[in-house]
């Protein structure tokens, strides 16, 4: 397959779970585990309410550890980002 529409079906589709999610405060972890493991098991996994937190339900080790990878890279980018303005 194109590498291209590789990203941009994944952009597409990682998008599109950030704005099913974007009322709860783990909307970028949702995104990531719908992303991940499907929309049915991210729906199994969302926080009871919106300010629940949705890690800890994550029963799958593979994909609470790339939810965990991916969510550590965005921080250490957002920290790197911070220092390049200085």
């Amino acid at each position: 397959m194109d590498p291209r529409f590789n990203i941009e079906v994944g952009s597409w589709y990682l998008g599109r779970a950030l704005k099913r999610w974007r009322n709860y405060n783990d909307c970028v972890a949702l995104a990531l585990c719908e992303y991940n493991a499907g929309q049915v098991r991210a729906e199994a996994w969302k926080p009871l309410t919106p300010e629940g937190s949705v890690r800890e339900r994550i029963d799958i080790a593979s994909t609470l550890g790339y939810v965990n990878d991916i969510l550590e890279k965005y921080r250490d980018y957002q920290q790197q980002e911070l220092q390049n303005k200085k």
